[in-house]
């Protein structure tokens, strides 16, 4: 079931345009800062409108349901690092290759 939703929840951010206001609608990061019960982060995201975020909601939801009784997610520290690094803006380095500078940009998502 864990996995399933977090297969989902993934999906679902790389379909979001909008990641800002994907974190802010959902409070990821205080949810990844914090202690917060991972059953609050269920309900609220059960409680996104289907309208606002798109098709991809459906499958997160149905994912989302089974967990919602409890509090606990064997991988919760995981999902949680996974999330902070998806919001985390792009590194961008300058490299000299072959004699050549290159711009090197590396992130989760780009």
């Amino acid at each position: 079931k864990e996995l399933t939703f977090i297969e989902a929840f993934i999906g679902f951010m790389d379909s979001f345009k909008d990641t800002q206001y994907l974190e802010a609608v959902l409070n990821l990061r205080d949810f990844c800062a914090t202690e917060s019960p991972f059953g609050d982060f269920i309900r609220s995201v059960l409680n996104l409108e289907l309208n606002t975020f798109g098709p991809h909601l459906i499958a997160v939801k149905q994912a989302a349901e089974p967990l919602q009784d409890g509090d606990d997610l064997f991988y919760v520290n995981k999902f949680k690092e996974f999330i902070l690094s998806y919001l985390k803006s792009p590194e961008i380095r300058l490299t000299q290759l072959d004699g050549r500078v290159v711009l090197e940009v590396c992130s989760k998502k780009i």
